[in-house]
């Protein structure tokens, strides 16, 4: 197994330590795994931020030493919302010689939300606001594609795992099926590849970010670069779920996926 996507304490939404992040990817018999601490600009306003990712780099570089005749371990990133602030994106850029970076949209701003949709209370917003709410975060996913430089889409959709998972508003996302498709067209003609976030396999919405449904589509329009994500923020969900994205994707036509070393994807065989 590849895991292109696990957070450390290093990301301020997890606990878990990067030695028991490499203990655990080690047992499950996992072949490579890619450290990819949160950089938000949201999280700027945190004293320690700054410490945190200078922490994330020096702790993969320690594990390597420690565990690397056992498993690949890899530098990444994920990168959120620097069109908000612009100025504060280029100096990450020079802190490692990362082996993949990750884009991905966490905070919208819009109407009565301004925060993580993981932290965004939806269980009285109108259905309309709920569909302005997901066409922002489309939009500001189009805004990064444009302007950013990164490897992964990740967790296309994820907030339905909230709005549909977690409150059960049972929003039918077909109705932003066109933006959809231009975004899948954006990440192939820029190279970028499509992750498969196993985050929502095992909770109330049972399923990954995207859907079988949008990875179909991503294949019919000619897309082949993907990569499988667990979005670990604890030890039990390294992994976790990659027999059944292997599964789809296999389904859908797929022969491989993909993980990223000096920033260039290599294929994995299904």
């Amino acid at each position: 197994m590849y895991d292109t996507h696990i957070h450390t304490n290093n990301s301020p939404d997890s606990k878990q330590s990067i030695d028991v992040v490499c203990t655990t990817a080690i047992e499950n018999g996992m072949s490579a795994m890619s450290i990819c601490d949160h950089a938000e600009i949201s999280l700027f306003h945190m004293d320690n931020f700054h410490k945190l990712i200078a922490s994330s780099i020096k702790d993969v570089k320690t594990v390597r030493e420690k565990y690397g005749d056992k498993i690949k371990i890899l530098q990444g990133i994920e990168i959120s919302e620097f069109f908000w602030d612009e100025s504060k994106l280029p100096g990450f850029y020079s802190l490692a010689d990362y082996d993949i970076i990750l884009g991905s949209v966490h905070r919208v701003k819009c109407i009565e939300h301004n925060d993580s949709y993981s932290r965004v209370v939806m269980s009285d917003t109108s259905e309309e606001n709920l569909h302005i709410f997901l066409r922002t975060y489309f939009d500001d996913m189009i805004r990064m594609i444009k302007n950013y430089d990164f490897d992964v889409l990740s967790h296309l959709t994820v907030p339905l795992r909230y709005i549909n998972g977690k409150y059960g508003r049972g929003i039918e996302i077909s109705r932003h099926d066109e933006t959809i498709e231009t975004i899948l067209r954006m990440i192939i003609e820029k190279g970028i590849a499509l992750e498969i976030n196993t985050s929502g396999l095992g909770t109330p919405i049972d399923c990954c970010f995207p859907d079988e449904k949008i990875v179909k589509r991503y294949k019919e329009l000619g897309g082949e670069l993907v990569t499988i994500g667990s979005d670990a923020h604890t030890p039990d969900r390294i992994g976790y779920g990659f027999d059944r994205a292997k599964g789809m994707l296999k389904s859908i036509g797929f022969d491989g996926y993909y993980y990223y070393e000096k920033r260039k994807p290599i294929k994995v065989n299904i």
